[in-house]
């Protein structure tokens, strides 16, 4: 049996929550500054004590259904995403600095082969998300 590609997508509604932590002069001005660094794009850096970003929450709205549509995939259209690639990135880095810290670990106690398989695991992990 001969399998195609195809693309299937959905869409939902969600309602996204942020919080910044601002150290401001008044209400009003740290308001301000959370949008402007909003527009410009700079919210979601890593940026000095002053204005950082605490949290970034997505709930989906209650009640919807999904509705699937199926298309065949053309290549052009199967390329990853960004925010599929940054989320992966992320995740990676997680498993990697796991790893790391359990090579430091076992390094410590002399079970180095342990540390190595552990860490040979992630790097795999990694390079199969890509």
């Amino acid at each position: 049996m001969q399998l195609n590609p195809f693309l299937v997508t959905y869409a939902l509604d969600f309602t996204k929550t942020v919080t910044a932590h601002v150290l401001a002069e008044n209400a009003d001005t740290a308001g301000q500054r959370v949008k402007e660094a909003l527009e410009q794009g700079t919210l979601w850096d890593v940026g000095d004590d002053t204005l950082y970003l605490v949290n970034e929450d997505w709930e989906e709205c209650d009640g919807q259904v999904p509705e699937f549509e199926v298309a065949p995939a053309r290549e052009v259209d199967s390329q990853v995403d960004h925010s599929v690639q940054v989320m992966r990135l992320h995740d990676n880095a997680w498993a990697l600095l796991e790893a790391a810290q359990c090579v430091l670990d076992q390094w410590a106690s002399g079970n180095l082969a342990e540390a190595v398989r552990m860490l040979d695991a992630a790097v795999e992990m990694c390079q199969r998300t890509r």
